[in-house]
């Protein structure tokens, strides 16, 4: 076990150090036999797991919620989403705002403060949300600062984070820390090793401080390329969510050592090590957390099939969509069917999302919704919300709380 919220730096460094060495003796790479550690679930890339249908709404209570419009707060598109018991907040980077609603879709504060003044952010590039303080975070890589706003938009105050970075999937963790990634120069040339250290953090909310938490990420690759030349390709770098939440409770995918582990509360628990995803090739393979559902992970297994001048090949035939029952261990390829359509085939992805335990929620936009209407493909309450809406609408909201 390792506690994160230890109660002075001195203490947290000697935390930091501790779970610095139960990585090192319990990470999946550095398993000398499979008999030392029967107690952590293995999943073997090398089994060729059994397809399935999940039909949300066989698995999770499911609620839809009309998002009120009006012209001061139309979403042109929600890049980050938070679900409190009573309130939502939704981020929209296109609009640099961020709009907090009741439980029943009203718009009751937007946090609206872009500009030069001392109590305005410059840019906004990510956000968290503490439904307990009802504070909003706003993250500008521009002045490398916090700005923290109340739910009706009032300044509350600002800190200079104490190391530059590029932060992404920042998370409210408690009432003084946040958790996040930074990626800063995070990439790999395709003949090397990328060997950062520390790129997990915890950020104090009030101070800026940063304390790094030693978890190892190496050979990350993503969807964005750089060229060196028209004849040849430099640099991959990494894209994608390193961090996922459910709750209070954080998966992380470890690349180095194939491990899958939680913080949950500020306890460390390695849920799942991995066995043959393959290292051997130029690009390595990986296995990402898309998101973490109760006692359900959803995977990504990437393999980059080809890099040329348009981008990045992947090969669907090895790579796919796996979700992992905790409870079972059972790993699975699927198909995710949402509970308003009645044809669909889709799998379930990461949005930025800070929600309740055990809950999942996603935008509905209008357009959609109008394009499945006119293919009579639309089933259940979202048939009546409809006749309510036009095309201008706000999207409606689809909250799955999962029954495991």
């Amino acid at each position: 076990a390792f506690l994160l919220c230890a109660p002075n730096k001195a203490d947290l460094m000697l935390c930091i150090a501790i779970m610095s060495l139960c990585i090192t003796l319990f990470s999946c790479s550095s398993m000398s036999d499979k008999e030392s550690h029967q107690s952590i679930p293995v999943i073997d890339w090398s089994i060729k797991p059994e397809t399935e249908v999940l039909d949300l709404e066989d698995l999770a209570d499911i609620k839809y919620i009309p998002l009120e419009t009006n012209d001061s707060c139309l979403i042109k598109l929600a890049t980050g989403l938070a679900l409190g018991n009573d309130s939502i907040a939704i981020t929209d980077i296109t609009l640099q705002k961020v709009f907090i609603f009741d439980s029943s879709g009203e718009c009751v504060g937007i946090i609206d403060r872009r500009g030069e003044g001392p109590e305005e952010f410059p840019t906004m590039s990510t956000t968290a949300v503490d439904f307990n303080r009802k504070e909003v975070y706003v993250y500008s890589i521009m002045k490398n600062r916090i700005y923290t706003y109340d739910f009706k938009g009032g300044y509350i105050g600002k800190c200079t984070i104490d190391r530059p970075g590029q932060y992404e999937a920042i998370y409210n963790y408690n009432d003084s820390l946040l958790i996040a990634h930074d990626k800063t120069n995070l990439s790999m040339a395709l003949d090397m090793p990328n060997d950062e250290l520390y790129r997990y953090i915890t950020i104090n909310k009030k101070s800026g401080e940063v304390i790094p938490l030693p978890i190892r990420i190496e050979q990350p690759i993503g969807n964005t390329i750089r060229w060196h030349n028209s004849d040849h390709i430099d640099v991959v770098k990494i894209a994608g969510q390193p961090i996922m939440c459910d709750g209070n409770r954080f998966v992380i995918a470890d690349y180095s050592s194939d491990t899958i582990f939680e913080m949950n509360n500020g306890v460390r628990n390695i849920l799942a090590c991995q066995t043959n995803v393959d290292k051997s090739r130029k690009i390595p393979d990986r296995v990402q957390v898309e998101a973490v559902l109760g006692n359900l992970v959803f995977l990504e297994y990437i393999r980059v099939s080809e890099v040329d001048k348009t981008g990045i090949k992947f090969d669907e035939e090895v790579g796919g969509s796996y979700v992992y029952n905790l409870e079972t261990n059972e790993l699975k390829s699927y198909t995710a069917k949402r509970p308003y359509l009645k044809q669909d085939s889709k799998t379930i992805h990461h949005l930025g999302i800070q929600s309740k335990p055990s809950t999942y929620c996603f935008p509905i936009y209008m357009d959609q919704l109008m394009d499945q209407a006119e293919n009579d493909n639309l089933r259940g309450p979202i048939l009546d919300i409809l006749k309510s809406l036009n095309e201008d609408s706000n999207p409606v909201l689809m909250i799955a709380s999962f029954k495991n």
